[in-house]
């Protein structure tokens, strides 16, 4: 993960081979001259311009004896599915509430999920 300068900006919108549209981004850096940076377009980099400094993952390829830069956004910035983040929420609420109810002596271990006791067998 490094920071770099952005210096040239190109945003192409492009079709691919299984006909799904995505953004083809190339950027140009202080830290990297004339040399283009290869990566997709996104939410995390949709607003960058000319002059930003941001943080990317830069991987070098050889293709056919010429060497390309690749970026990538962090994984963090990328923006997580919502679906995913709402579910460990969930998750994380019950366990809080199950911890703060044994505490207080509501235990609801030997409860049912609709808090209703849990019968003897």
């Amino acid at each position: 993960m490094e920071k770099i300068t952005i210096t040239r900006i190109a945003r192409s919108n492009k079709t691919s081979s299984a006909g799904k549209s995505y953004v083809s981004l190339g950027i140009q850096a202080n830290e990297y001259g004339e040399q283009w940076l290869n990566g997709f377009g996104n939410k995390s980099n949709e607003n960058w311009n000319n002059g930003d400094t941001v943080e990317v993952t830069i991987e070098k390829k050889t293709v056919n004896g010429k060497e390309y830069l690749n970026f990538e956004t962090p994984k963090s910035s990328r923006g997580a599915d919502n679906s995913e983040v709402l579910t460990k929420l969930g998750k994380i609420e019950y366990k809080l509430d199950t911890i703060i109810k044994h505490l207080s002596g509501e235990d609801m271990l030997d409860r049912n999920s609709d808090g209703s006791p849990t019968p003897d067998f």
